[in-house]
């Protein structure tokens, strides 16, 4: 009644192997993989229907298949009898030891006399690595744990079946898949820290699935691109109102980053990318001429207020000079009772004159 669900082609194989029907069995498996079914179980039976028959170099072939989906063949080789003898098989270790990774103790070592040489001493720390960068030096783990790799792409699993789940329902949460959709990009960042063969290949497939849904999230990740830099800039300008140049600086690259990632998403909005930059850069250059102004030796001596309708004078270094006068490279656009705000290249700097 339903012949495209493959759950009941997997549960009519699992029946047929029961009954001792294999041929039927093996055929039902395939149309298991047809149906985009389990990988993993299916490949495993078919690598035990291949041993049952001698068939040693398909049986083989089936079980790396198995291990490439996730399966960790060491282990799940032990519950099928056909297979269970494979552990002690030298060909079958070098093939898990290609595919996957595992500790002594997991192969069958039931030899009273056999010692594990190594075992951790208690001073045993994680491996660290050190990197340079831009001078500094900064410490790196350089891989997780077999644990946390498990844990890390079970979690990248839930968060792409959440982006399905919202981007079919009636009213997508937009919030919701952009998280989503950032802490896998955040996880494929760190896939260098994966060393797990089979957890390596799991994330590699996360990976791809991610790009193919790149393409329903444009609109998605474009708009949180304009909010992301929206908010740097204003960031940005609050750092410039504070005078924190160097902020403004490491602000300014950071809306580069979101521009030129808007940018790569669709090249289409490369002029709104421009833009932003733009504006980015606008403030960037004011920082540097107000940073390069402070670093000049002007100092105000005093102010003298002028009585309504005449001059006010301000003395710089020494010299007397009243509104729209010039220095040695600047002007005086305007003179407050305690303030002088001065013209620098184009930008207008104010200046607090302190009395005491």
């Amino acid at each position: 009644m339903q012949p495209y669900v493959s759950g009941y082609h997997l549960a009519l194989a699992l029946v047929l192997r029961k009954e001792g029907r294999a041929e039927e069995e093996f055929r039902k498996l395939k149309d298991v993989l047809d149906l985009n079914g389990p990988e993993q179980i299916v490949h495993l039976l078919m690598a035990e229907f291949h041993m049952q028959r001698g068939q040693r170099a398909e049986a083989f072939a089936s079980l790396r298949k198995a291990a490439e989906s996730g399966m960790k063949i060491s282990d799940a080789v032990a519950k099928l009898p056909a297979l269970e003898n494979l552990r002690n098989d030298t060909e079958f270790v070098k093939l898990t030891l290609e595919l996957e990774s595992f500790t002594l103790r997991s192969l069958d070592m039931t030899s009273a006399k056999f010692h594990d040489p190594f075992v951790p001493s208690a001073k045993w720390k994680p491996v660290k690595e050190q990197h340079k960068l831009r001078g500094k030096e900064t410490v790196e783990e350089i891989a997780y744990t077999q644990q946390q790799q498990a844990q890390l792409l079970l979690d990248a699993k839930g968060s792409l079946e959440a982006i399905s789940a919202h981007l079919n329902s009636a009213q997508p949460d937009e919030k919701k898949i952009m998280e989503h959709y950032k802490s896998l990009e955040q996880l494929i960042g760190q896939k260098r820290l994966f060393t797990v063969p089979r957890f390596q290949r799991e994330l590699a497939l996360i990976e791809q699935k991610l790009e193919d849904v790149k393409t329903e999230l444009e609109e998605m990740r474009l708009k949180d691109f304009h909010e992301q830099a929206r908010l740097t800039l204003a960031e940005i300008k609050e750092a410039f109102n504070d005078n924190d140049y160097t902020a403004v600086e490491d602000l300014s690259k950071l809306v580069k980053g979101i521009a030129d990632s808007m940018t790569a998403a669709n090249a289409r909005f490369k002029t709104i990318a421009d833009q932003i930059i733009a504006i980015a850069a606008n403030w960037q250059t004011r920082a540097q001429i107000r940073r390069e102004f402070s670093k000049k030796d002007v100092r105000i001596h005093g102010i003298v207020m002028g009585a309504p309708g005449t001059s006010s004078y301000v003395i710089i270094n020494n010299k007397l000079l009243r509104e729209g006068d010039r220095g040695t490279d600047f002007a005086i656009d305007k003179i407050e009772h305690n303030r002088v705000v001065f013209v620098y290249k184009g930008e207008k700097i104010g200046s607090v004159f302190r009395r005491y």
